[in-house]
This record gives structure tokens, C-alpha cells and sequence, in this order.
């Protein structure tokens, strides 16, 4: 409501003019607003995020209460909500960490590169109850119309309990790495010891019966020590981090085939890399394997590897000409088991590619070869 007054001073009645204007929806606004801060800062608290910003010319940091709560302080201890960089740098960051910190300062002057201008560090801090904890830094730099760094805004975020078990995790996967090792080295050894007596025994044995049921067992122990390997594949399957890989490169690695056997890239396949595990190079030796093993074309055996994209995928094929798979048998084609050796390779293909969301299936003609496709996602491939 507004209220004006007209009229002359000397006037004994001056007349009032009332305005009233409808601000429901300013007031509905401003709630929403209210609510959606009230909501940000309930998040920041429940994640342990705390924002600042930095002014590069002053080389001054403006920190608030939040931040101040991160770090078991306060705007009186400190002297206000201002500190210069090299203060927080001397009073918070680890020592051992001041390195890395300092090095993330040296950002570029100028530029017009969102790359130049985000950034993320991880290092520890101390704070002043002498706690040391972990923080993940993001920072984003902004610059004036000609490129030049003016000033930062970043939030910090207490990592602390991510990276205790971080710890715990890696301290228990050693535990586990160390007793498989031990384990399968000696079953290894007793299944060496077995073969070599089984192998004597056989020498002096004249009997076909016996014979046969010895060579059954001789079998057993092979299976036995193939399925000792596959742990160790299988262990090492997701230790490390998803790495880019270039396809070209995985495919000059795989096994030379016999005759007039080659092995063949398709211009889909050119420049492109995967990100995947480490193992990935496994899984395309181990599909070269079984076209040896099934396709029926010792001296002949041909593989062609091409890609193409499809509503945002990258569809990677594996084709032989070989004598292909009935539809019984692809059904169980990825189940642990299945197959004439171990029964493990294309079970263990499997998993490798899922963990960055690769699918495998068979999906070849009956009498046409088999043609092996992987879908691979958004994210997970690139064309350099």
C-alpha cells in the first residue's frame, strides 16, 4: 500500500491518495526462494560443503560461518571473514600436502578455456582442534571481457570418512590379494605333485580300463589348475580404474591366426578408444580363442572388427566365418560353465566389459559365423 498526499500546505484539509497494488505473487516468490535457501543450506550441512571465494588481485580469501564450522573456527578467532591466501595456506593446509596446493594456484592468467578454469584437488587440512581431515576442493575461476583471472568461487567439501574407507577397503583387499596368492600358489604345487606321480603311474600300467579311468583323472587335474587361473583373473577383474584404450592398438596385440588366417579392422574402428578395465585386452584375446577353437577353419579362419554409432552408442562387432551358433547354445553362451574348456572365458568377458556399462551379446546368423557385438555407452568411448 502507498499513501500520497495532495494539495496545498495551508489548505486545513489536504486530501490523501491510496494506491494498493496485488504483490501475492511477489510474496509467493519470495517464499520459494526462502525455501529453496533453506534447502541449500540443509544440503550443504548434510554433505560437508562449505563455499568461499577469492579475489586474485588482493590475493584475499572471503570465507562465512559454515566454512568457519568446517574448519572447528570462527570470524572472531580468525579476525573477520577476510584472510589473505598465504595465512590459509600456513595455518590450514597440511604440510606435507603444501605442494600440491600451492601448484593449483599457479592456474592460467588468462584464458578462455573452461578446462583452464575448473579445477578439483583432494589434500588434508588441519583444523584448529588439531583434527586432521581430508577435503575435496572445486574451484572455479572467473575472468574479465579480455581473459584475465579476476577472482575464484570454490566449495570445500569434508571427504574425511570417504577416505578412511578408502583405507580400510585397500587394507582388506591386500588381505584378500595376499591370501588368494598364498592359496593358489600352493594348490598349485599339490596339483604338480599329482600330476607328476599320475604320470609315472600311467608309464607302468598296462591295463586299457585303468588307463581310461587315469586319464579321466589327469583331466580333472588340468580342469582343477585352469579354475585356480581363472581366480586370478577374476581377482585382478576391477582393482584398478577403467583406463582409455585404443582399439587399434588391442587388436595389433591379439594372436597371430595360422595359414591364411588375418584378422581384419574396419574403418569404424580407426581412432577409437574404449574406457573400460584393464582386462579389456582379455576379452577380445579370448573371443580371437574361441574362433580358433569353434569355428572349424584351421588354416582359414577370417575376423573382421568394425563400429559404427547408433542413437548415441558405438556398436563394436566381432565377426568370424566360422560355423556359427545354434539358439540353444547362445542362450547359455555367457553362463558361467558353459563351453568346452573351462567354461569361464566368455563369463568373465562378460563382467569385465559391465563395469563401465559395456553389454556383449551374440548375435550372429545360424551356419554364418559367429558375429559378437558390444554396446558401448555415452561416456565410454571416444574418436580422437
Amino acid at each position: 500500500m502507498t499513501v500520497a498526499s495532495l494539495g496545498d500546505a495551508e489548505e486545513s484539509e489536504p486530501q490523501d491518495i491510496i494506491l494498493l497494488r496485488d504483490i501475492t505473487e511477489r510474496k509467493r516468490v519470495e517464499d520459494e526462494l526462502k525455501t529453496t535457501m533453506a534447502h541449500l543450506s540443509m544440503a550443504m550441512d548434510m554433505a560437508d560443503i562449505a563455499s568461499w571465494e577469492y579475489d586474485v588481485s588482493t590475493r584475499t580469501y572471503t570465507f562465512n560461518d559454515r566454512f568457519y564450522k568446517l574448519y572447528a573456527t570462527d570470524a572472531q578467532r580468525e579476525g573477520g571473514y577476510h584472510m589473505l591466501a598465504e595465512t590459509y595456506i600456513r595455518e590450514f593446509v597440511h604440510p606435507d600436502d603444501l605442494p600440491r596446493v600451492q601448484e593449483s594456484f599457479r592456474t592460467k592468467t588468462y584464458s578462455h578455456s573452461f578446462n583452464d578454469d575448473y579445477r578439483e584437488l583432494e589434500h588434508r587440512i588441519i583444523r584448529r582442534d588439531g583434527e586432521v581431515r581430508h577435503i575435496l576442493v572445486c574451484a572455479y575461476s572467473f575472468r574479465d571481457p579480455k581473459g584475465a583471472r579476476i577472482r575464484d568461487f570454490g566449495v570445500n567439501q569434508d571427504i574425511t570418512r570417504y577416505k578412511q574407507a578408502e583405507v580400510r577397503y585397500l587394507k582388506a583387499r591386500q588381505k584378500l590379494d595376499l591370501l588368494g596368492s598364498i592359496t593358489r600358489h600352493d594348490i598349485k604345487n599339490q596339483l604338480q605333485i599329482q600330476s607328476a606321480n599320475l604320470g609315472l603311474a600311467m608309464e607302468r600300467i598296462d591295463d586299457p580300463f585303468v588307463l581310461e579311468r587315469l586319464k579321466k583323472v589327469e583331466g580333472s587335474i588340468q580342469n582343477v589348475s585352469r579354475q585356480i587361473d581363472f581366480t586370478k583373473d577374476y581377482e585382478m577383474m576391477g582393482s584398478t580404474l577403467p583406463q582409455w584404450q585404443s582399439m587399434e592398438d588391442i587388436v595389433k596385440d591379439l594372436p597371430k591366426l595360422e595359414g591364411n588366417g588375418a584378422i581384419e579392422i574396419g574403418p569404424g574402428l580407426r581412432n577409437l578408444s574404449i574406457l573400460a578395465d584393464p582386462m579389456l585386452g582379455m576379452v577380445f584375446r579370448n573371443l580371437v580363442d574361441n574362433s580358433i577353437k569353434y569355428s572349424g577353419r584351421t588354416d582359414s579362419l577370417r575376423i573382421v572388427l568394425d563400429a559404427r554409432k547408433q542413437d548415441g552408442d558405438v556398436l563394436l562387432t566381432f565377426q568370424d566365418n566360422g560355423a556359427g551358433l545354434s539358439p540353444e547354445d547362445r542362450e547359455r553362451l555367457f553362463m558361467k560353465g558353459f563351453g568346452k574348456g573351462t567354461g569361464l572365458g566368455l563369463f568373465l568377458s562378460k563382467e569385465i566389459l559391465a563395469i563401465t556399462g559395456i553389454l556383449i551379446q551374440e548375435v550372429g546368423e545360424d551356419g554364418k559365423g559367429a558375429t559378437f557385438q558390444l554396446t558401448i555407452p555415452r561416456g565410454s568411448y571416444r574418436y580422437t
